[in-house]
């Protein structure tokens, strides 16, 4: 299955990192920032 953010959504959230993007998906959540260290993103792909 694949997931489309659409740019309403996008818009009313007004995200100010790609983590809040990440949390419109299924399943997604996202930590406080660790800004002293990367940040990753795994994708599960079938």
């Amino acid at each position: 299955s694949s997931t489309r953010i659409g740019t309403e959504a996008i818009e009313h959230i007004q995200p100010s990192s790609f983590a809040d993007l990440l949390e419109l998906l299924p399943g997604g959540m996202a930590k406080d920032p660790v800004l002293s260290s990367p940040q990753l993103i795994n994708l599960r792909a079938a």
